[in-house]
């Protein structure tokens, strides 16, 4: 219950967890599409010293990282398999040195993305993710859904559906100290499944109805939606790192296709 995609806002107060979330934004995107675009093993080194250099930057070391990798392992494994088995025109070869060193690279190549996809989410907090994703859903206006509402379900569910989980489980482990639940492991039939259940259903219902009260109140600013999701304006520093990530990533894509 506590898995989550890559990761979650770690608040070290550093400046560059200040900067305006749409810097951050475009500082992953930036480098995501340059990682992605890249097949230069020079480039590709470039991009990890700035992947790491900004998480150093921001107080993250490397292990949260590697641990973001995690839920895209059978993904990185089955890229790995099919570069190094399958040849440009799609038919089964036999592995050689080659083949593994290009499906080492782009294997690689497709976890610097997620890393830089993490980094994102390190440094920025849920509640201006949902502002970013509140102006990127504007194009919704066109079909009729408000971007506003949109944004704040995203909120809702950012904000108190991991926290249900969280109680789901608490609720879990009590119970089986108390023995009313069965341990892990423990087999049982059909009807003592159903039954052991509800001691784990009832309280949580209880909570869910707690929290929705909590939720009607996230549900108020809905008359303010708007206002409530409007990210702060950007200052002289924004606008320099801003250019300064789309120059370098600029410079880099095009360095990592041409050499």
């Amino acid at each position: 219950m506590h898995k989550r995609f890559l990761g979650a806002y770690k608040d070290s107060g550093k400046a560059v967890c200040l900067l305006n979330p749409c810097v951050k934004f475009l500082f992953s995107l930036i480098f995501t599409l340059t990682a992605g675009l890249t097949y230069s093993t020079a480039v590709f080194f470039i991009l990890a010293v700035i992947l790491f250099s900004g998480g150093y930057t921001a107080g993250i070391t490397p292990l949260p990282f590697i641990k973001a990798l995690r839920p895209f392992i059978t993904l990185l494994v089955f890229t790995f398999v099919i570069q190094l088995f399958i040849t440009d025109g799609g038919y089964w070869a036999m592995p050689d040195f080659v083949s593994l060193g290009n499906a080492v690279f782009l294997t690689s190549r497709m976890a610097l993305m997620i890393g830089f996809s993490a980094l994102f989410v390190f440094i920025t907090p849920p509640a201006d993710i949902v502002r970013i994703f509140y102006y990127l859903f504007q194009p919704l206006r066109l079909i009729k859904i408000s971007p506003a509402d949109a944004a704040l379900s995203m909120l809702i569910a950012l904000r108190f559906i991991p926290m249900l989980f969280s109680e789901g489980e608490k609720i879990v482990d009590s119970q089986r100290l108390k023995g009313i639940l069965p341990a892990k492991g423990e087999k049982q039939s059909g009807f003592k499944i159903v039954m052991s259940s509800l001691p784990l259903i009832v309280p949580l219902f209880v909570r869910t109805f707690h929290y929705a009260a909590q939720i009607g109140i996230t549900l108020h600013y809905r008359r303010h939606g708007s206002r409530f999701l409007k990210l702060p304006r950007p200052v002289m520093a924004d606008f320099v790192c801003g250019t300064l990530f789309i120059v370098t990533g600029v410079a880099l894509t095009v360095a990592g296709n041409v050499f």
